[in-house]
C-alpha cells in the first residue's frame, strides 16, 4: 500500500468521521447481542491501536478523532453511535493510564497477531490516523513502529505506508 493510498484512506476516514446528528443504537435494533459483541471484539484492538498512535504525542487532534470515528463507522456500516465511540475512547484512556503504552501495545498486538488481514487493516488505519492532522509526529511514528515490530512486520513495511517525520 502506497503513501498515496494511505492519504486517500485518511481523507475517506475524515469524511466519514464527522460527528453524527442522530446516533444509531448499539447494538442495532433486531440484531442479536452476540453478533454485536463479536463485531466489537474484532474492532476493539484495531480501534485501540489507532487510539494509541493518536495519543502518542499526548493529545488527540480533532482530525484524528474524526479519522477514528470514520474508521469505526465504515467498519460497522454506521451501526456504532458517536456516544459508543466516545465511551470506547474513554475505556482506552483508562487502560492506558492503568497499564501504560507498552502493555497496551502488547495486548493490541496479541489480539491482532493471528489474523493477517486484521494486521494489514490495523497498520493501514493507524498510518492514516497518524496523518489525519497533516503529519505524523515522531512519537506517533515510533508507536506505529513499536506495534509493527510486535506484529512481526519489518520497518520497511511501515515506511511504505508512512514517511518518517523530519
Amino acid at each position: 500500500m502506497s503513501s498515496t493510498r494511505i492519504e486517500r484512506l485518511r481523507d475517506k476516514l475524515l469524511r466519514q468521521g464527522r460527528p453524527s446528528m442522530v446516533p444509531a443504537a448499539w447494538p442495532p435494533a433486531g440484531e442479536e447481542r452476540g453478533a454485536a459483541d463479536v463485531l466489537y471484539s474484532r474492532l476493539r484492538p484495531i480501534a485501540e491501536a489507532m487510539y494509541l498512535v493518536m495519543v502518542a504525542d499526548t493529545q488527540i487532534a480533532d482530525p484524528e478523532r474524526a479519522a477514528l470515528r470514520g474508521a469505526l463507522r465504515i467498519l460497522t456500516e454506521g451501526k456504532l453511535s458517536s456516544a459508543a465511540m466516545e465511551a470506547m475512547l474513554a475505556e482506552f484512556g483508562r487502560g492506558l493510564a492503568r497499564d501504560g503504552r507498552e502493555l497496551r501495545l502488547d495486548h493490541v498486538a496479541a489480539a491482532l497477531y493471528g489474523d493477517a488481514d486484521d494486521v494489514e487493516l490495523a497498520l493501514a488505519l493507524v498510518a492514516a490516523a497518524s496523518l489525519a492532522d497533516g503529519h505524523a509526529s515522531e512519537a506517533e511514528y515510533a508507536t506505529i513502529e513499536a506495534l509493527a515490530d510486535r506484529l512481526g512486520l519489518a520497518p520497511e513495511r511501515v515506511r511504505t505506508l508512512i514517511e518518517q517525520p523530519d
